[in-house]
Parts: C-alpha cells; sequence; structure tokens
C-alpha cells in the first residue's frame, strides 16, 4: 500500500484531474425525506376446490395482486443542490415512497386438477394472467431499485406521455399450461414408471423504445420546443431517456411447446437402500425458440443513436440524411420502414426505425438457455442410491 500511494502523490495526488473519470461522495447524491416504507403487496385470492368422485380433484383460483410503496427518485426543485467537497454543484435525489404516479397489478385465474386409477395417474393446470403498469424496478434476477417518475424527476423535461406509459410490462405472460400423465409398471427385477408431460407458455412482453433526449442538449437531439431550464444544474437526468414508439407491451416473444419424456427405475437393494436410475428427454420434438425478450434485439434507432441527420447549435439540419430529431412533448413521430436507407428516412422525415434485427435473436447463443429459450432436444441420465 505504501508504494501504491508513494506512487499516487508523485503524479498529483488528489490535485491531479487528469486522469479522473467519476466522483462518488456517500451522503452527497442521495438522502431521504423522512422515513420509507418497504414495498410490499396486497393479495387477494379467491378459490374453491372438489373431489370428483373417489379418485380426481379439480381447484380453481382467481388472484390479484397490487404493489405499493415503491421506491422512487425525486428531483423537483431546481433551488436544491448540494456543494460536494470537489465544489462541483449537484441536485439533492430524494429517495421516497411513491404510490401516485407507479403502478402494478396481477391478475390471474387458474385451474388444476388431477385423476388416478390403478397404476395410472393424469394432472394438469392452466393459468391466464396479465400484469400490467408501469413499475419497471423489478426483473428477474434483480433487487428492487428506484424508479424515475416523469411528474417528480425533472418533471419540467421528462413529463411527457411516452416515458412511462402504462401496458403490459415484461414479465406479463397471457397462458400457461401443464399436462402430464404417468403409468407404473411392478416387475419382478424392480419397479418402473414412464412419464410425459406437455408444456405451452405464451410470449413475454416488450415493446419499442427508443433513446430521446428531451434537455435538447445533445448534438444529435436538438428540437424545436425544448422546455425552459427553470435553473436545474441537469446534473442527474441523463440525455438518452426513453420514448415507447409502440404502447407498453406491443411485441411478444415465441410461444412455447414443449414434450418432455420420464423414464424411472428403481429396486431394493438391502433394507431401506434402493438403486435408481432416470432418463429423460426434453424437447422431443426438438423444437427451438426464444422465450426471454432479454434474448432478443429490440434496438431501435433514433437522431440520438444512430441514422442521424447532422444539425447544428440552432437545431437545423445541414445533412440530408438520416432520421429527424422531434419534440417528444408534441410530436407525434413517423416510423421509417424496418431496412429503408438513411436517405429513404430522410426523404419521409422520419423520426425513427426498428434496427435491422429488431425481433430477432441477439446471437447464435440465444437458443441455448434452458430457462430462458426453448433449448434443442437435451438427453439427461442419472442413477445412484436412495437411502
Amino acid at each position: 500500500m505504501t508504494t501504491l500511494f508513494n506512487w499516487f502523490d508523485c503524479i498529483g495526488g488528489t490535485n491531479n484531474t487528469a486522469n479522473l473519470i467519476a466522483i462518488s461522495y456517500p451522503g452527497f447524491g442521495s438522502r431521504f425525506k423522512g422515513s420509507l416504507k418497504t414495498p410490499s403487496v396486497d393479495e387477494l385470492d379467491l378459490g374453491y376446490g372438489t373431489e370428483l368422485g373417489h379418485n380426481g380433484f379439480v381447484r380453481l383460483d382467481a388472484i390479484r395482486r397490487d404493489w405499493h410503496n415503491f421506491y422512487a427518485a425525486e428531483v423537483d426543485t431546481p433551488a436544491l443542490r448540494i456543494i460536494p467537497p470537489n465544489n462541483v454543484p449537484s441536485h439533492m435525489r430524494f429517495t421516497v415512497n411513491d404510490d401516485q404516479f407507479t403502478k402494478r397489478r396481477y391478475n390471474g385465474l387458474s385451474v388444476q386438477g388431477g385423476w388416478r386409477h390403478n397404476a395410472w395417474n393424469f394432472s394438469g393446470n392452466y393459468t391466464w394472467s396479465t400484469l400490467k403498469g408501469n413499475d419497471v424496478s423489478e426483473g428477474g434476477g434483480t433487487a428492487t431499485i428506484r424508479n424515475t417518475p416523469s411528474e417528480t424527476f425533472y418533471p419540467e423535461f421528462n413529463n411527457y406521455a411516452n416515458r412511462r406509459p402504462m401496458g403490459y410490462l415484461g414479465q406479463d405472460r397471457r397462458h400457461r399450461a401443464r399436462v402430464w400423465g404417468s403409468r407404473d409398471f411392478t416387475t419382478p427385477i424392480g419397479s418402473v414408471n414412464i412419464a410425459a408431460i406437455e408444456s405451452y407458455d405464451s410470449g413475454f412482453a416488450y415493446s419499442a423504445i427508443g433513446p430521446v433526449d428531451p434537455t435538447g442538449r445533445n448534438a444529435n437531439f436538438r428540437y424545436t420546443g425544448v422546455p425552459v431550464n427553470p435553473g436545474y444544474a441537469l446534473t442527474a437526468i441523463s440525455s438518452s431517456e426513453n420514448y415507447y414508439f409502440s404502447p407498453r407491451g406491443a411485441f411478444r416473444s415465441a410461444n412455447r411447446l414443449a414434450t418432455d419424456l420420464a423414464f424411472n427405475y428403481s429396486i431394493p437393494v438391502y433394507g431401506k437402500a434402493q438403486f435408481f436410475a432416470r432418463a429423460d428427454i426434453l424437447n422431443i420434438f426438438n423444437k427451438q425458440v426464444i422465450v426471454d425478450p432479454s434474448l432478443i434485439d429490440t434496438t431501435v434507432l433514433t437522431s440520438r443513436n444512430g441514422g442521424v441527420s447532422t444539425v447544428d447549435a440552432n437545431g437545423n439540419v445541414t445533412k440530408g440524411a438520416g432520421l429527424l430529431p422531434f419534440n417528444p412533448f408534441t410530436d407525434h413521430p413517423v416510423e421509417c420502414p424496418q431496412g429503408n436507407s438513411p436517405t429513404q428516412c430522410y426523404a419521409m422525415h422520419a423520426n425513427w426505425q426498428k434496427g435491422a434485427s429488431f425481433g430477432k435473436a441477439l446471437s447464435s447463443d440465444a437458443l441455448q438457455y434452458a430457462d430462458r429459450s426453448l433449448a434443442p432436444r437435451t438427453y439427461r441420465f442419472s442413477l445412484g442410491l436412495r437411502f
């Protein structure tokens, strides 16, 4: 450590800012206005079940979930600034609870049932559901993060309708179904069970989202009608904010339909110990589709991120090719057909365009994730001793 700090001091120490990339001072970036409530969810579940004769049953459930106490970032007072040790003023971001502008609701109906007769066993379940809102603080494998409501996070610049529209969230999946059956066999040399399962999952929702700069700071996204800055230092707002060019959840990943088979064998060997062997064939018909939208190319081009028409400091176009910036508050952006050239896009005064691979796999590996896509036909074998 001594050697490290000797080197650091010899190149100027903290006075040398040539290689400075970022500065973070705990307590100077975000604070709490008061106490926070833990994010929570209210669930209402109504169910009914009954037996079908002596060997079967069926159950129906209706489920509703409403989320509350979302974490949100708040910056809506231009004069409220902080001066960290580097003397560069920045805005104070408060972490608050928000139930007014952020919504998340799940509605579901499910039915499950089963029937058994002698060595035969059949079961199944089906769920219909919707997940709507504008909360993006949760996702697969992620912890809760802060939303940035348009009404309280730089509202003068961010409060345009297509930034956080209501609609189907990324985890929305309309249909899920499983049907399976099995048959037990008793033989002189052990017990055998053969089972088959058919599964169906409809696709997840995703949207056509492209970047815009509502502050007009980015050279490629200067537009007429930029809101007057009431005094913000603009230290916490990005020059690349989301704009939904489609309704939220307008697109769907592929439906998943798979057939799996399982073969199980066991035989007692000593006392309670059993030798067992198992063989599984997953996706026996080798259907391959991508289920997870994060493995799908969802690139949307605007003048902010590509296909730009060159503009001067006043927002005047100086190059006759590419996409044109637009006012995210008042304009209705024009789509350039996917695959058209920059010259064609400019000729039709287009503002956005789906990327060349929009809706396609991001890579050849996208079909190899067993939990996120319908992976190729897979064989699994196991054997051992059970006690």
